[in-house]
């Protein structure tokens, strides 16, 4: 299995994040030889260890260490937050956490749809300048043009409807009222696999749940010893994950904001404990 997409899709892709890492290679041969191999996975396989060993281009001007130790050297030290009252530290809890909700629900319906088609379907309707919800029905359907779902319209919506961009909230609380911050990235991946079903992930997430759930032998009779030794060595946040570099790490960590108020360089360090698990 080989996760979000199929195999000779994952290579292909990943010749997009290989020339983002400055890495020298022919690009037409590169996607001939993917071709060629059509859907022989061994051939594809072999292709994919190549990948790995090509060589950084000389004038690659960037460094991009992923272990924190050496990433906190390239950082601007020294921001402060300020402490608020509790009543004002409510108030921007609240209103963090229904913000989000409030975008997820308003966005669902027109997920990945461009600026143009959305004001079609709102003029279609009535309802243009958008000042609520989207409206389930529009003109537009005339046209065959549907929404992506109607259940977080203006007419349906009684509830925030379970969204990426929600459940990981979620995980990152349930994983501090469990562990404090006293948790790793093997722990980010326990909690996935308990809390999440493979197919509620996209991209990133897919490629490392599908590469922990190889490593994780233990299972559920607990946290192998030496656990982010066995996750580096497998390689869990970057095998056969061309979305290494993609936004998931970027949507999911607000929960540590809200949880280090005030204090962003812990958050941050939770932050990237949850992000190393699935990205770099």
């Amino acid at each position: 299995m080989a996760g979000y997409q199929t195999l000779n899709i994952l290579l292909k892709e990943e010749l997009d994040q290989l020339a983002e890492e400055g890495r020298v290679f022919d690009r037409k041969e590169m996607e001939d030889r993917i071709q060629k191999a059509g859907q022989d996975r061994q051939a594809l396989m072999r292709l994919y260890e190549e990948m790995g060993r090509l060589p950084v281009r000389e004038d690659y001007a960037y460094t991009e260490p992923s272990e924190y130790e050496e990433i906190l050297p390239l950082c601007r030290l020294g921001n402060t937050a300020r402490l608020v009252e509790e009543v004002e530290l409510f108030d921007r809890m609240y209103g963090a956490w229904l913000g989000r909700c409030v975008g997820c629900a308003l966005g669902q319906p027109v997920e990945l749809w461009s600026r143009e088609a959305i004001r079609e379907w709102c003029e279609l309707a009535d309802a243009w300048p958008l000042d609520n919800y989207l409206p389930a029905h529009s003109r537009a359907e005339e046209k065959g043009v549907k929404l992506n779902n109607t259940y977080s319209t203006r007419d349906n919506l009684r509830h925030m409807p379970t969204d990426d961009d929600i459940r990981y909230t979620i995980i990152g609380l349930n994983l501090m009222k469990s562990h404090g911050d006293s948790w790793d990235s093997w722990d980010v991946g326990g909690a996935w696999v308990y809390g999440l079903p493979f197919r509620q992930l996209c991209t990133a997430e897919n490629q490392a749940y599908l590469n922990f759930i190889n490593v994780d032998e233990n299972g559920p009779w607990g946290k192998p010893e030496h656990a982010m030794e066995l996750l580096k060595r497998n390689k869990v946040n970057t095998y056969l994950n061309p979305y290494r570099e993609w936004i998931g790490a970027q949507i999911r960590i607000d929960a540590y904001g809200y949880a280090c108020a005030g204090d962003p360089h812990r958050a941050a360090k939770l932050a990237y404990t949850d992000a190393y698990f699935s990205h770099v």
